[in-house]
């Protein structure tokens, strides 16, 4: 097999692996996920949970979460 094929198998692996990793999440998942990053830096989580009305906690709790909501232990990792 030319060493072309080869390339262009491994890269159509990866897409198909890449679909099906990213493809199980629910939307639910992938917005708690794009949260995170604003975690770390408290001011930013802040203005970030104010403009989009989303928790930056990584709770599904739109807003700031306190714990007592229905989506309590279910954060992401």
């Amino acid at each position: 097999m030319p060493a072309e094929a080869w390339g262009i198998l491994a890269l159509l692996l990866f897409y198909l692996g890449v679909q099906i990793s990213l493809g199980r999440a629910t939307q639910r998942e992938l917005d708690e996920a794009t949260m995170l990053p604003f975690v770390d830096d408290p001011e930013v989580a802040r203005r970030v949970e104010h403009d989009t009305g989303r928790s930056t906690s990584g709770c599904a709790c739109p807003g700031a979460c306190d714990g007592r909501c229905e989506h309590l232990g279910e954060r992401l990792l």
